[in-house]
């Protein structure tokens, strides 16, 4: 793993791509953690889930357009454009934060604002990588780009959870702004030209081409499906109740802080693991990895010793990371470079589409079913829709091609 890390890191506009991505990747997992807990300073798990919902749906409703553009103009300003977005978003939420703001309201138009610059950045990132890296050498150099960007992301929820013991949700919450910057000012030097485009003269022509393409991976849609239920049952409860629990259960908000740190460890952990554990079949290892968000499931919904709490919310990190990564190479590896940005936007959308409705709904169902019927029912949906994904890709022909994600990258092979 360190030989191939070392080799690409020698790739100045390599380099300088990945550490962006994995700032601006960290500072968006890092928002996710400090935001729900400033929020509850002027509402509660409502509150939370409307402005995390409002984000999640205005990134939704932008994923397509994002796609198209990233197609069309030069990449490398479509994501200085998107973090920009995100520092003025987060500026602004301080702001209204510290001027005593009694509404949530403000903060969720915010959060669209967010969302659609997540719109813009998600789908733009695998053509950047696909500019940079020739296609011989995909999918190793997605390999790395995917640790580096893991690791990242896996320090935003440690620095927040660290940041979030010794000083208030909103400080917290402007000291992220930093990490948007820093990507900025690395993305300037990197020169993403247009991609080669084999599409029609317009937007619309464009997404109906890579629609097609999109539809004949049926592993691809099929994981689709099942990651877009992921969101709405798993993940939206998680963000929204995990807060709620830690406040009301485990002892106060720190908790939250320290149970974050947990789960960044685990990411960690996780997307090295891939450099190191290579899986001819990334599919069953990709929704066996998703699986271990069960035991978090259940102990918070039942209130389990801080120690469990720790341990399982680090399996839990582990497990997402490693499945992110495995995913991302398999889209990468399966994708024309010419449209690669809207079928990932095609991807993100079926992925994220129902997370809002997930986020909005969180709150009051944790009201209405209680806490640990909620989080008891989400783990067996979990156990159950993981199951029976593993018995239905086992009978697919059409599979992800095998992942040589151990192999390193030369610099030669590094377009500079």
């Amino acid at each position: 793993m360190t030989v191939a890390l070392a080799l690409s890191w020698r790739a100045p506009l390599f380099r300088r791509f990945a550490v962006s991505n994995g700032l601006s990747m960290a500072g968006d997992q890092y928002t996710q953690v400090v935001l729900p807990l400033a929020i509850l300073s002027i509402g509660g798990a409502v509150e939370v889930g409307l402005a995390l919902g409002a984000r999640a749906l205005s990134t939704t409703a932008f994923l397509l357009l994002g796609g198209a553009i990233a197609d069309r103009v030069p990449r490398a300003a479509v994501l200085i454009a998107a973090n920009a977005v995100k520092v003025l978003v987060q500026v602004t939420t301080v702001l209204l934060l510290l001027g005593g703001v009694s509404s949530v309201w403000p903060i969720v138009a915010l959060q669209c604002g967010y969302g659609a610059a997540v719109a813009a950045y998600l789908p733009t990132t695998n053509g950047v990588i696909q500019h940079l890296v020739p296609r011989s050498r995909l999918a190793s150099a997605n390999a790395q780009v995917g640790v580096i960007t893991s690791l990242a992301t896996g320090g935003g929820p440690l620095l927040a959870g660290g940041l979030l013991v010794v000083t208030s949700p909103t400080v917290a919450l402007l000291v992220g702004v930093a990490a948007f910057v820093v990507a900025i000012l690395l993305l300037v030097k990197v020169p993403c030209g247009r991609a080669p485009r084999s599409a029609g003269p317009g937007l619309v022509r464009d997404m109906v081409t890579s629609w097609n393409a999109f539809k004949e991976l049926t592993w691809l849609w099929s994981g689709v499906l099942f990651l877009g239920l992921f969101q709405f049952v798993v993940m939206g409860l998680y963000y929204v109740g995990g807060p709620l629990v830690a406040d009301e259960r485990l002892g106060g908000p720190d908790v939250w802080g320290f149970l974050a740190a947990a789960y960044g460890c685990g990411t960690v952990a996780g997307s090295a693991l891939t450099l190191r554990w290579r899986t001819s079949n990334p599919l069953h290892a990709f929704y066996c990895a998703l699986v271990l968000m069960v035991p978090a499931l259940l102990c918070l919904g039942w209130a389990a010793p801080l120690g469990w709490q720790l341990a399982v919310h680090a399996l839990a990190g582990a497990g997402i990371a490693y499945a992110s990564v495995l995913w991302d190479l398999s889209v990468q590896a399966s994708a024309e470079p010419e449209y690669v940005s809207r079928i990932s936007a095609y991807e993100w959308l079926g992925s994220t589409a129902l997370r809002p409705l997930g986020l909005a709904l969180a709150g009051p169902v944790l009201l209405g079913l209680g806490i640990t019927a909620t989080f008891t029912a989400a783990a067996v949906l979990l156990v159950a829709g993981g199951g029976l994904m593993l018995v239905i890709t086992g009978l697919m022909t059409s599979r992800p091609k095998e992942l040589d994600v151990g192999a390193g990258l030369s610099p030669e092979e590094v377009s500079e």
